[in-house]
């Protein structure tokens, strides 16, 4: 009998789908790889770190695959807030230095990942290729609760045409933003022209 393979985007589209339009969401606890930088995120930095993101992501799949646990390596998200606006003033970010941005990349694993496992997957990919990158990455359970959410199709450029009309909607249900700016990239901008990438934009909130 074939194992059925575990996709986190298909079994909890609450996380992975939106619409154009902003709605209000809330979100349970999920467990993620991170890894945190700071800077633009045409920097190195920033692109090392998303080779070790995904380097680790199936090298730990890999040994759960093993296990008898298999599952789809998760897309890639991303929070973002500035070293001048602080975090708790996400709207700014757009108004700050790229120079000033600091973020923290994701990807969601299986609520069954351990720490132990992690260890173990850094330990084979620093033997494999010598990352010391991913050495910086850990796991962690993230608490997001109540959200607004919209698919923004278009360059990352653009993006504040959406925020404004999740903006416009928080103001309107009484609501201030309670976390940090989110990001879910459900397009590769390596193969995808700009006017139709596609990411999901989340705002933590509440009553304000």
């Amino acid at each position: 009998m074939k194992r059925t393979k575990l996709d986190l985007v298909r079994e909890r589209p609450v996380f992975f789908h939106a619409k154009a339009s902003p709605e209000v969401v809330r979100l349970p606890p999920a467990k993620y790889l991170t890894i945190d930088g700071g800077g633009s995120p045409d920097s190195a930095e920033f692109q090392r770190a998303i080779g070790a993101m995904y380097g680790m992501a199936y090298t730990l799949r890999a040994g759960s695959k093993q296990a008898g646990r298999d599952y789809k390596v998760s897309t890639l998200e991303g929070q973002w807030w500035s070293d001048v606006t602080g975090p708790a003033n996400p709207d700014a970010l757009w108004t700050a230095p790229r120079e000033s941005w600091r973020w923290r990349l994701l990807i969601m694993v299986p609520d069954f990942t351990t720490k132990k496992e992690v260890a173990a997957a850094k330990q084979a990919l620093h033997l494999r290729h010598g990352d010391l990158a991913a050495e910086h990455i850990g796991l962690e359970t993230v608490k997001e609760g109540l959200c607004l959410q919209a698919l923004h199709i278009g360059p990352y450029a653009t993006e504040p045409e959406s925020i404004g009309r999740m903006r416009a909607l928080m103001e309107a249900k009484g609501l201030k933003p309670a976390g940090l700016h989110h990001e879910v990239y459900l397009g590769d901008p390596r193969r995808t022209k700009p006017e139709k990438l596609k990411t999901l934009l989340r705002q933590p909130v509440a009553k304000a």
